[in-house]
């Protein structure tokens, strides 16, 4: 059976990503910060860990990077949060990319990327001007 790996998993996108691999007949191993909010996560195994500094400890067929330091709309859009939304973020696509240098790996941005945050043309990406960190960090990663 291949092993998927959802880096985010409890969050909402991550928990639907976890449930559509499980129906595709994965294994699939979700590491997130925190507990699952929406009910039980139906992934084969719950790891809470600090994407930040996790060690993978196995192979994988499929990785997929959704964590990133977002507490909502409410967190994200203040601007008072921008240096650590920049900074956590960073650190935790460094730590999983550092380990996987030959490996396939799906990296999700967002439309914060662009500087009306709504258009999502990736050639609107550049030249980058997001409105806050948040997008920062997604064009950075």
């Amino acid at each position: 059976m291949d092993k998927a790996l959802v880096i985010g998993g409890n969050g909402f996108i991550g928990h639907n990503l976890v449930k559509r691999l499980k129906e595709e007949g994965y294994y699939v191993v979700s590491l997130d910060q925190k507990h699952f909010e929406y009910g039980l996560n139906p992934a084969d195994e719950v790891i809470i860990a600090d994407a930040s500094s996790w060690v993978i400890d196995r192979n994988y067929d499929r990785i997929y990077q959704l964590a990133a330091d977002m507490g909502g709309a409410g967190f994200v859009f203040t601007k008072e949060n921008d240096a650590d939304i920049l900074t956590n973020s960073l650190s935790i696509n460094l730590n999983i990319l550092r380990q996987l240098p030959k490996a396939k790996i799906f990296y999700s941005s967002s439309a914060c990327a662009y500087p009306d945050g709504v258009s999502g043309k990736e050639s609107d990406a550049y030249p980058a001007n997001p409105p806050y960190d948040y997008g920062w960090e997604k064009i950075i990663s």
